[in-house]
């Protein structure tokens, strides 16, 4: 909410031209796409799992660029 009241007084400064934040934020989602959403819960990371992940990291910390640009 705070973001949306910046966006709407730094609008009024560059434009001369005052809107509510509620218009900032209707404007964001409907002609943007933009909308807030909860983050989604994930599992916690298991010892084992941050074992492997390490594992992986320690095995590929020293691929080239050219190596990683055959990764998807």
């Amino acid at each position: 909410m705070e973001r949306l009241v910046e966006i709407s007084q730094d609008f009024q400064r560059s434009s001369g031209i005052s809107v509510s934040s509620r218009t900032v934020r209707r404007e964001l989602k409907n002609n943007f796409g933009f909308q807030g959403h909860a983050a989604a819960h994930k599992p916690n990371i298991t010892p084992q799992n941050a074992k492997h992940r390490l594992q992986w990291c320690i095995a590929h910390r020293h691929w080239t660029v050219d190596m990683w640009k055959t990764v998807l």
